[in-house]
């Protein structure tokens, strides 16, 4: 009852803070009392039989309307945090309309947990997202000089140039040139190509804006993406795959 009753506190609490909207499906284990920061993806060859599970999750984002998706994982990042919890994994996605309904379940890792869970993912990869605020086209960049057409809401899983350096190129018109930065041992980079940044933050938003540039009428921008959201962001949205 007291762990009931705490939930429900937690609930009324955080509707006053956010305005997206976070259920508790179920409730495992009493509250933990330490104090969390981050928010891992696990990765689906972690065990979890190894780690304490503390609560599933739901909540939903309206699709192609503003940054929702973007304010969906900060919803669950920060409940989770009130519970103790710092990763997750995402257990079913379901769209009703332009609704998507999202269910994820929490964990509690240590500092030698997290470690195995990072050693679990690729490296020397860069993973680049389509549009998910405002444009509604197509996205056309060079990365390595092979060229790409990437959809709002997609995403692309690219490889590194060996020597861990990759060159991305953007805009049609007088076109303006990343170098992508990653060693053979490191995880991957993520980048979106957006309009508009949420602001440089230090987890859970977009971070470092390199360059502004005018091209196909409109502004386009490239961010590095906080690798949290970026792993979040691979969850809910389409990968595009390449042709044989």
């Amino acid at each position: 009852m007291k762990t009931l009753v705490t939930s429900i506190l937690l609930i009324a609490s955080f509707y006053t803070s956010y305005s997206q909207q976070v259920e508790i499906v179920s409730l495992y284990q009493d509250i933990k009392k330490d104090k969390v920061s981050d928010f891992y993806f696990l990765s689906e060859d972690f065990p979890l039989g190894s780690i304490p599970k503390i609560a599933t999750l739901k909540s939903y984002y309206v699709y192609h309307r503003g940054p929702n998706i973007v304010k969906l994982f900060k919803a669950f990042r920060s409940f989770s945090h009130k519970l103790g919890a710092n990763a997750y994994r995402v257990d079913t996605t379901s769209m009703s309309r332009d609704t998507i309904y999202t269910t994820i379940t929490v964990y509690f890792l240590d500092d030698q947990e997290i470690e195995q869970n990072y050693e679990l993912f690729p490296k020397n990869k860069t993973v680049i997202f389509g549009t998910i605020i405002g444009d509604k086209l197509a996205k056309e960049f060079k990365f390595d000089d092979k060229e790409y057409s990437i959809k709002p809401y997609t995403y692309y899983v690219l490889d590194n140039d060996e020597d861990g350096k990759s060159k991305l190129q953007t805009g049609k018109f007088s076109p303006s040139t990343e170098t992508v930065k990653n060693r053979k041992d490191e995880g991957i980079t993520y980048i979106a190509f957006e309009r508009y940044s949420f602001g440089v933050t230090t987890t859970g938003g977009f971070v470092n804006p390199t360059f502004n540039r005018i091209g196909q009428s409109y502004l386009t921008r490239i961010n590095y993406v906080d690798p949290e959201l970026g792993q979040f962001l691979m969850q809910m949205l389409q990968e595009n795959k390449f042709e044989d």
